[in-house]
């Protein structure tokens, strides 16, 4: 009967985690609809807006007020990027053998020498982490989200931001709802707040965020999610309130042609 009760508890589990899948794949797909009709109409909202901008004169106040519509149009032009990433089906052939303990380290190095006074940044990378199958830009773009929320999870405060990388155990992997095999993870934690355990069911949600408004618009981990798993992984993240938070990446480990997948 234990046995039982355990095998029905991960098969909920499991078919909760499908069902979230499913609800974000569905809003993918419906904001990258709107994320291009939104391009269509901020493209020439720019464009006129730099040609009005050159006709006028250096003290036209007039001016000013231009370049603040401007600046806001990039703004949201970069917000409609990022729905545009969460479209795009990552092509197989187009990823490659990527070492992520090297990109981690890189963006380790730029958060200790750009974060905040307060905050500690520590870097954990396995000698040996392996290379894992991805594309370096979406990587790079993921760690740093993940890093940036921890960093303002733990504002102003301070607290100490760890950066790691390393095999994936097979707990984290069937965790994560991946199948068996070898990967690699990487984890960014921090010693902030933590996340409500209320809340933790939404924090993949686009525009979800507990920050105050203009703090942030709540796409970072909608993001990160959304091109974690189009290249075939998952993220998995433990969370304790009061004592801060830990993402894992978890990404296949690279196999060279030829090579049977262990």
């Amino acid at each position: 009967m234990r046995e039982r009760g355990i095998a029905e508890d991960q098969r909920w589990r499991l078919e909760q985690r499908l069902a979230g899948r499913r609800r974000l794949e569905t809003v993918g797909t419906l904001a990258g609809g709107i994320a291009h009709e939104f391009n269509n109409i901020l493209v020439p909202i720019q464009l006129y807006t730099e040609l009005a901008i050159e006709d006028l004169e250096e003290a036209s106040p007039i001016r000013a007020d231009l370049q603040r519509v401007h600046s806001a149009a990039q703004r949201a032009r970069r917000i409609v990027s990022d729905f545009l990433l969460l479209t795009r089906r990552t092509d197989e052939t187009s990823l490659k053998a990527v070492e992520l303990g090297a990109i981690a380290a890189e963006i380790g190095d730029l958060f200790a020498r750009a974060s905040a006074d307060g905050i500690e940044v520590v870097q954990e990378i396995q000698a040996d982490c392996p290379p894992t199958l991805g594309e370096p830009a979406m990587l790079s773009q993921i760690i740093h989200n993940l890093c940036a929320n921890a960093c303002q999870a733990m504002a102003p405060a301070g607290g100490r931001l760890t950066i790691g990388a390393r095999r994936a155990s097979a707990q984290l992997v069937e965790a994560a709802g991946l199948a068996a095999g070898e990967h690699v993870e990487v984890y960014v934690s921090d010693t902030g707040h933590g996340i409500p355990e209320q809340l933790r069911h939404r924090v993949f949600e686009p525009f979800f965020t507990t920050r105050e408004v203009g703090k942030g618009t709540g796409l970072g981990l909608f993001v990160v999610h959304g091109m974690v798993t189009g290249m075939g992984g998952a993220v998995h993240f433990d969370s304790e309130s009061g004592a801060g938070t830990t993402f894992h990446v978890v990404l296949r480990v690279y196999q060279p042609a030829g090579e049977p997948s262990q």
